[in-house]
């Protein structure tokens, strides 16, 4: 789980973005079957992004799933290259909006965005 916080830095409002996913923490499950010598196969993950606003508590649960291919067509594609892929994208995404959020921003708003992009 990813546990975002958001808090007023200085005299501005900006959004600190604190904590980042680990490749280790994404757990795919098979979704289809890569066919023999092709690409193809599919697998998932479901991903949940704890959004923190520190200055009133409020807090939103963002759900949403990501997918990933079993094989392309250089061959297979390894859970580890596949966990350290989907980490790295989620914790890029995450900085790109919450990092532009304000004070202001709704939560359920961002986590949007952050479905969008994904």
């Amino acid at each position: 789980m990813l546990s975002l916080s958001m808090a007023c830095v200085g005299p501005t409002d900006r959004t600190v973005v604190t904590g980042r996913i680990l490749p280790r923490q994404i757990r795919f499950v098979t979704i289809t079957e890569a066919p023999p010598g092709r690409a193809g196969g599919r697998r998932a993950a479901c991903i949940h992004i704890r959004i923190l606003r520190d200055n009133t508590g409020e807090a939103l649960m963002c759900r949403f799933g990501v997918e990933m291919p079993l094989q392309n067509f250089e061959g297979p594609v390894s859970t580890a290259l596949a966990q350290r892929i989907v980490a790295d994208r989620i914790n890029e995404v995450s900085q790109t909006v919450f990092g532009a959020a304000t004070l202001e921003s709704p939560l359920g708003m961002m986590c949007e965005s952050l479905r969008a992009i994904w």
